[in-house]
């Protein structure tokens, strides 16, 4: 989707069974007797945040449709000269699924008459339903529905002129002498984002010693995908050598996603550089190694600061060059032959040297 409004629902919390959601939808009057369908595309349409206007929907229609013909005139030059003229709710093109579809990528299903709960579970997961009603002597018409409140009335908003906004009961909205509610087009876009954001911080931990990871979303839990840490509030501790995920989740009723950050794990042992008790010998880890010239490096240092690698062959030959931090997983993809390759690096507080070996 191209955009989105900032989403409010009305949340009321007297007793019920009901979640109370009233979505704020906007009253949009058709500008022709006939273009009930395009008052509630462009409903459904500015709700998402699309600026659009009835002529255009309209006219959309008129060159694509193939079920009628909406005449030769543009719709927003004349819409009295055939473009002025009921629409298919969906499964057509031009229709109003079509026209979400063109406008703003918006999906959307079709089903018969929602119950009372259904509307009710739409509006929770803040999406608006459109309600087509056949007339008794003929004929139809769309409207949007938008809630159901605390007391069970529906709230739906109707774009015939003189109409707007309305409240009815569940009775009223399946028939009341002159309609009958039959079908009904949902949209399966959920207006909300969701976005976990972007893991940042140390990427290893001493066994026992913690690291705190921040992340730039908001609203957001943190969890780790084994038993090698844990973590609380971003804090990492850990817990027994190895590699763990720390994950971070953002979750809303229009669904969850994580972003995630690899961490090792070490336990104490010699020094490294630096007086470091997080390091193995010559306080530099490689994984794996040997590799196929894709691997990982981690440089163990009291602190995060700015480190100078340089990789050569056993002849002494430069292969590779790159910047990195300390304490944070280094990539390396090696494009180099079968042999063994020595990796230097150094801070402004000192050096690292180590071999690797590449097996293609």
């Amino acid at each position: 989707m191209k955009k989105y409004l900032f989403i409010i629902a009305t949340f009321l919390f007297i007793g019920s069974a009901y979640a109370q959601y009233v979505l704020p939808v906007p009253v949009v009057i058709q500008e022709h007797d006939q273009w009930c369908w395009a008052g509630c595309s462009k409903c459904i349409l500015n709700y998402y945040g699309d600026s659009v206007q009835q002529c255009d929907i309209a006219e959309y229609t008129r060159t694509v449709a193939t079920w009628h013909n909406y005449g030769w005139t543009p719709c927003c030059t004349d819409p009295t000269l055939g473009c002025n003229y009921p629409n298919l709710t969906m499964s057509s093109p031009g229709s109003l699924q079509d026209i979400l579809v063109q406008f703003d990528g918006i999906t959307s299903y079709g089903m018969g008459a929602l119950s009372l709960a259904q509307m009710d579970t739409m509006a929770a997961h803040f999406l608006p339903f459109v309600c087509h009603w056949s007339w008794m002597s003929g004929g139809g018409h769309f409207v949007v529905g938008n809630g159901v409140d605390t007391a069970g009335m529906i709230h739906y908003m109707n774009p015939a002129v003189g109409e707007g906004a309305h409240i009815c009961t569940d009775t009223w909205m399946m028939y009341d002498g002159s309609h009958t509610y039959d079908q009904t087009m949902i949209p399966d876009h959920c207006p909300l984002t969701v976005n976990a954001g972007a893991i940042s911080g140390a990427s290893a931990v001493v066994v026992g010693a913690h690291i705190t990871l921040t992340d730039t979303a908001s609203g957001g839990t943190w969890h780790c995908s084994s038993a090698h840490a844990t973590v609380t509030g971003g804090v990492v501790t850990g817990v027994s050598a190895g590699w763990d995920t720390v994950m971070y989740t953002v979750s809303n009723p229009c669904g969850m996603k994580s972003a995630q950050w690899p961490v090792h794990i070490t336990a104490p042992s010699i020094a490294g550089v630096n007086g470091s008790l997080a390091a193995p010998t010559n306080g530099m880890e490689i994984y794996p190694n040997p590799n196929k010239g894709s691997f990982k490096v981690q440089f163990f240092a009291d602190a995060q600061e700015p480190v100078h690698i340089v990789i050569t062959n056993v002849l002494g030959s430069q292969v590779m060059e790159l910047d990195a931090t300390t304490n944070s997983l280094v990539n390396i993809n090696l494009d180099q032959p079968t042999g063994i390759y020595i990796i230097s690096a150094s801070t402004a507080h000192g050096n690292y040297v180590s071999k690797v070996a590449v097996s293609r």
